[in-house]
């Protein structure tokens, strides 16, 4: 499960670049809609798809605001999005979102959030009524670690933690249908042993089973795991090891609301971590949009603090990319028709090409900051921060463009 942690603050926005008149950022007392058609034209000349624009305040020259899109989220070919807004001349700093955008102009104003409703820890989905929800945990062990501790169900677009609270120590929660589920693995806590949890609404208690398949004994000793939610369907991907951290395995299962399918093992793929369960190798899953039942695991070897890539066919686990080395740490990595990009923490984006990082140079993107990415069908979906030289005030957008596969 991508379960990033997102920290944001007003330098954000400070640090992204200005935009000159040949890239759709300059304009004068135009509205949010004529300084929207001058950034189509710009990126469709450019070889990318624009999508929309984001903004604070919609036709709104007189105040200095922005826009900064944090998070995208696609589903059933729709977007939605997360956003921080600010107004600078009152300091004023909200948190909003907008779901299945349509239409080329956006404001995220009209759905602004207090960070206490919208936690940016979370993971969010779109659930069957086209609502932003997210299961959002307490205190984090860790992306992949034991699991996540204490969670909560967060209907965003309600404004209301309408949802259960996991009173389980550590696991990761999640909902298919109508029903709440957690996966732990048992590692002193819980029932001891790889386990789902399921909510029974009536009561509002939780009942236990085993997981098959999923063994952890002191021959077969389990190192970490995420999981990540594709549709109707969760996939469990854990670390483990035989006898020795030298002898590591990476699994995965998966679980559709009913069943489990089978475990799938890939074996050898060499040392796993250090003694002591915080210097474990770390895994977490994600998309694949072309073939939503292959995702990928990504996991982090934290002796060499370099990643690799493993992909799941259905059937088998395979090794894609090795070493890979992203120092200046990331943001977030979607992977699109095979290729690795990744968003750094320098917030410019790279592909990755064989074990290193290299710098994208889309002329749609330029030199201006991305600050988030989203994988999908027919490309990868931006997030460009950009600032419009507006009169009398300039103002920060976001705009989110797809970058078509080559």
């Amino acid at each position: 499960m991508k379960n990033l942690l997102l920290i944001f603050g007003a330098f954000l926005l400070f640090s992204c670049s200005s935009d000159s008149e040949d890239n759709g950022g300059n304009s004068s007392n135009t509205t949010s809609a004529q300084e929207t058609q001058q950034a189509k034209q710009f990126y469709t000349s450019n070889g990318a798809q624009f999508k929309f624009r984001s903004y604070c305040r919609l036709n709104d020259n007189d105040n200095h605001h922005g826009s900064t899109i944090i998070k995208l989220i696609e589903d059933n070919n729709k977007i939605s999005f997360l956003a921080h807004n600010f107004v600078y001349a009152v300091s004023l700093q909200t948190y909003g979102f907008m779901t299945d955008v349509t239409g080329e102009v956006a404001s995220s104003e009209v759905a602004a959030s207090t960070g206490g409703i919208l936690d940016l820890k979370g993971d969010f989905y779109i659930n069957d009524a086209r609502q932003l929800t997210s299961i959002s945990y307490v205190n984090s062990y860790g992306m992949g670690a034991l699991g996540e501790a204490t969670a909560k169900y967060i209907n965003h677009s309600l404004g209301t933690n309408n949802g259960p609270y996991s009173p389980l120590a550590t696991g990761y929660m999640f909902y298919l249908g109508d029903n709440f589920y957690m996966l732990s693995a048992g590692l002193n806590s819980n029932s001891g042993a790889p386990s789902l949890y399921s909510l029974n609404n009536s009561t509002s208690t939780w009942t236990s089973q085993p997981v098959p398949g999923f063994v952890s004994n002191t021959s077969n000793a389990y190192c970490t795991s995420g999981i990540l939610k594709v549709g109707n369907m969760v996939y469990w991907s854990w670390i483990s090891y035989d006898t020795s951290l030298d002898n590591g395995k990476i699994n995965i299962i998966s679980f559709d609301g009913t069943n489990f399918s089978s475990v799938t093992t890939l074996t050898g793929i060499g040392n796993v971590g250090l003694s002591g369960i915080d210097r474990k190798n770390t895994v977490f899953l994600t998309e694949n949009r072309a073939n939503p039942n292959q995702p990928y695991m990504i996991m982090a070897r934290i002796s060499t603090g370099t990643y690799d890539v493993y992909k799941f066919n259905g059937s088998a686990i395979t090794s894609f990319a090795s070493n890979i080395t992203i120092s200046q740490g990331y943001k977030d990595i979607a992977i699109v028709n095979n290729v690795i990009y990744v968003l750094g923490n320098d917030e410019k984006l790279y592909k990755v090409s064989g074990s290193s990082l290299v710098a994208t140079s889309f002329p749609a993107i330029g030199s201006d900051s991305v600050t988030a990415i989203e994988p999908s069908a027919n490309g990868l979906l931006v997030s460009v921060h950009k600032t419009i030289n507006s009169t009398p005030q300039e103002k920060d957008v976001s705009d989110v463009i797809l970058i078509p596969n080559n």
